[in-house]
């Protein structure tokens, strides 16, 4: 072969290679790999838990949820409800019986009516696209991650994108608060690193959507 081919045919398999490094191929479908992602919760105001209790963490997270959907329940009114009293519990948090006790039709004294839906899922989240709409709407949601309640502000993820324009999406990191440490303690900023973290530890997951009622109703 001349050697202006041989350069040629070098330079030719060095790009091949290049492009294969940022792609994954599944079955007969091209998978490219797009630059990371990030995001964040802009603008959250977390609540503080009023006692230093996991019945109260999750609460305050609870409260969070909902102030960052315009909707103010004080973590005083979950307390009562799930407690029928405003007392310390430091048992194991219950996700399923949290989201089954959020879940209804609420009315406010001012008349206002809505719908709380509350998702509940076990393990760790595999629809990472959901989550990532979640938070790009400024909704933050609770993660049980070693048996501790917290709350997910953010995210840093791979994208991958199909030729036919579907995504899929790789989690690198999830970033979160433990609201019963202060501001400014480093205690209080808490992240699973993809790699370094035991994706097992991860308990599940609880996100709160509001929506108002006739619209609850009519997508039944």
């Amino acid at each position: 072969m001349p050697r202006r081919w041989t350069i040629l045919a070098v330079a030719i398999a060095l790009l091949a290679a290049a492009d294969i490094s940022h792609a994954k191929k599944y079955g007969s479908n091209m998978l490219q790999q797009l630059p990371q992602g990030s995001v964040t919760v802009e603008g959250l105001v977390p609540a503080t838990p009023r006692q230093n209790c996991e019945n109260w963490l999750w609460a305050a997270e609870v409260e969070t949820i909902l102030k960052a959907q315009k909707i103010d329940l004080p973590q005083t009114y979950w307390i009562t409800q799930a407690n029928l009293g405003e007392v310390c519990v430091d048992a194991p948090v219950d996700l399923e019986a949290i989201a089954s006790l959020i879940e209804r039709d609420y009315q406010l004294e001012d008349g206002s009516k809505f719908h709380l839906t509350a998702l509940r899922t076990v393990g760790a989240p595999s629809d990472m696209g959901h989550i990532i709409s979640s938070l790009r709407q400024g909704r933050p949601f609770v993660l049980l991650w070693k048996g501790h309640p917290l709350l997910v502000t953010g995210l840093v993820y791979d994208e991958y994108g199909y030729p036919n324009g579907q995504r899929m999406y790789e989690i690198r990191e999830i970033d979160m608060l433990d609201l019963l440490y202060p501001e400014g303690d480093e205690r209080r900023t808490r992240s699973f690193v993809k790699g370094t973290d035991d994706v097992n530890e991860i308990g599940g997951m609880l996100e709160v959507v509001v929506s108002p009622v006739d619209h609850f109703r009519q997508g039944r």
